[in-house]
């Protein structure tokens, strides 16, 4: 349950008008009382309830992160960018806000300054339970309704993943490996899990999948460095993101290898810069415009029928395999 105005009121033995003054920085309470005050909203997740019933077409964003001033991956420049411009097309403003993965909730929220919020980066169990208990409304991109407890968004990307493990595999490659970060995030898990099923179905060697500490150039280097020190190295290598696959590609570059001559490469997120190397990198596209959509649509009702409980909870959006010169025939061996 959510605490109220009277709650603050009655636990500081005051009327609900000095709380409200506290709270607001209004005269004619105390300095010391008015910090408790203050403190003891933000310790229990004080939301201030607005005096208007009518929506005002105000939605937030939240990017939870490790950081507490920018994202941690550069999927979420696409996704803020995404979101930006499909929220102003449908003449709706927009607050965003990125906020500690390990935070409170964001202050868009508690100054109540939106109707609903958007959020994307993982956000933790504990601030997904804080709005449910709100009932504030709010939609997950790239999540599953299973962990946040709220209507979530997700890309179908384990089937593009699959079906570029059974490309390669036509194209004539046998070794193929992937290069993956941390299973615990959900579209992240997905891709690994789908891999796994494909080269098993496929009969193909299941010890190419190795794991990156980050989404990074640096890491996208090592971990391809370290597989084609194998005595059989991959043919193809199928990197979990853009970002990795970028890596992988200058370290290859460093060995000697031409791609996709001696060696194919894939990514994931199909990110803006993901056409810009030569060769250019086959990647997913998780359809973000669609994905956006969507989760738009799905908030857009919980603001303006708050009483309805009627819609998708878990929605899925379809992805495709942007095909590129990075990806040609396994050289013979």
């Amino acid at each position: 349950m959510s605490i109220t105005l009277r709650d603050l009121a009655s636990q500081f033995n005051v009327a609900p008008s000095t709380i409200s003054r506290a709270l607001s920085g209004g005269a004619g309470v105390g300095t010391d009382l008015a910090d408790k005050i203050k403190t003891a909203a933000d310790e229990a997740g004080y939301r201030p309830m607005p005096l208007r019933r009518r929506v005002n077409h105000t939605i937030g964003l939240i990017i939870s992160s490790a950081n507490n001033d920018r994202p941690d991956d550069a999927y979420h420049a696409a996704v803020i960018s995404s979101v930006m411009e499909f929220v102003a097309k449908q003449q709706w403003h927009l607050n965003m806000e990125i906020i500690r993965r390990d935070g409170d909730l964001p202050k868009l929220i508690v100054q109540n300054r939106v109707d609903g919020v958007l959020l994307c980066g993982f956000p933790s169990e504990g601030l997904c339970r804080k709005l449910r208990d709100l009932r504030f409304p709010a939609v997950v991109l790239d999540d599953l309704y299973s962990r946040t407890g709220l209507p979530s968004a997700i890309p179908d990307i384990g089937i593009a993943t699959a079906l570029i493990v059974e490309q390669l595999k036509a194209m004539g490659h046998q070794r193929i490996a992937m290069v993956a970060t941390a299973a615990r995030y959900p579209t992240m898990a997905d891709r690994i899990a789908s891999f796994k099923d494909a080269v098993g179905n496929l009969k193909l060697p299941r010890d190419f999948l190795v794991h990156a500490s980050f989404s990074n150039l640096q890491q996208g280097q090592t971990a391809a460095t370290q597989l084609m020190r194998r005595p059989a190295p991959p043919t193809a290598i199928v990197f979990a993101t853009d970002r990795l696959a970028l890596g992988g590609m200058i370290a290859l570059a460093r060995l000697g290898l031409s791609i996709p001559n001696d060696i194919s490469i894939v990514g994931h997120d199909n990110l803006s810069f993901s056409n810009e190397p030569d060769p250019p990198i086959t990647s997913v596209d998780l359809n973000l415009d669609g994905m956006v959509s969507k989760a738009f649509a799905r908030i857009k009702d919980l603001v303006e029928y708050p009483d309805v409980n009627e819609g998708e909870n878990q929605i899925h959006i379809p992805c495709q395999v942007v095909w590129r010169n990075s990806c040609g025939p396994a050289r013979e061996s």
